[in-house]
């Protein structure tokens, strides 16, 4: 079963320490953590404890300890960091409906239940990444292709997608 520690390692080696990139719509940040998402933190005094409570409590679903796999789990978690936990959910089931597989079919809801848990855990591994991956990309590139302030970042999120 995933373990919250493994991923939350994953997700702050990806993003770093403090950030005030002046093209970031998230404002300053530390750790992935945003002032945008969270106007009453003093970001810059994030510790890197505060940042995994953080992530624990609003980007953690308790049903992500039931994925089997860590590397899915690490994946999932990251793009509920990086995306937001809905954004994130809903690019991963539309990525699982794509594959299009003997594995099933989930609602595009950006909820993450027992049926998204189930379908996850039915993909082979290099398969779920594979595809995943691939829309993460996807959305980067439609990211930066509607917004040219964004395409400073493509390159790292590319990086990121792969990983």
């Amino acid at each position: 079963m995933a373990e919250f520690e493994q991923a939350v390692q994953v997700v702050i080696s990806l993003e770093g320490g403090l950030s005030q990139h002046p093209a970031d719509r998230g404002g300053v940040t530390k750790y992935g953590i945003s002032q945008r998402s969270h106007p009453n933190l003093d970001i810059a005094a994030l510790t890197e404890a505060d940042a995994k409570a953080i992530y624990h409590g609003e980007y953690w679903h308790p049903l992500f300890d039931r994925i089997t796999d860590q590397a899915k789990a690490n994946k999932i978690f990251d793009l509920c960091v990086n995306l937001g936990p809905k954004c994130g959910v809903t690019l991963l089931q539309r990525a699982i409906n794509d594959e299009r597989g003997a594995h099933g079919h989930v609602d595009v809801d950006g909820q993450f239940g027992a049926q998204t848990l189930m379908v996850v855990n039915l993909m082979p591994v290099r398969q779920f990444l594979r595809t995943v991956r691939a829309h993460q990309v996807r959305h980067y590139v439609d990211l930066a292709l509607k917004d040219a302030s964004q395409l400073a970042f493509l390159d790292g999120w590319i990086k990121r997608a792969v990983v």
